[in-house]
């Protein structure tokens, strides 16, 4: 007979979330991504899940080099805080990695569409280089 799982209770984010800052620091990206895992789990606001989401998408996209993985994530994150900044340089930077340049594009639109200044500049510039690399 197994036994039944154990369910995490809601009052364990503080230590998951020290766990997780740990696993971090000791570039444990594997152990980070279980640990974000489990508090994906546990109830959250919309915009906890939104910025969770997000952190795995950096650690698939810039520790373990697994864009499509990474911008899985991004849009996740997207689907619940569609105007988050970091999701939509993550999903850009992700889509670009992973040989959707239109899906890219896109993505650097909706950053240059909620920027201004040397922001909105930087987002043109990078959709720019999706089309031509060499004159961007």
């Amino acid at each position: 007979m197994r036994p039944e799982p154990v369910a995490i209770s809601t009052n364990c984010r503080p230590a998951l979330a020290a766990l997780r800052r740990d696993a971090l620091r000791r570039e444990q990206w594997d152990v980070a991504l279980q640990i974000l895992e489990a508090e994906l789990g546990l109830e959250r606001t919309t915009g906890e899940r939104g910025r969770l989401l997000a952190v795995a998408g950096e650690l698939w996209l810039d520790h373990l080099q697994d864009a499509e993985q990474a911008l899985t994530h991004f849009e996740r994150a997207l689907e619940v805080l569609p105007g988050d900044l970091v999701s939509l340089e993550g999903a850009a930077r992700a889509a670009t990695r992973s040989a959707q340049p239109t899906k890219a594009a896109a993505f650097w639109e909706r950053i240059a569409g909620l920027c201004d200044g040397a922001d909105r500049a930087r987002a043109r510039v990078a959709q720019a280089e999706l089309v031509d690399p060499a004159r961007a």
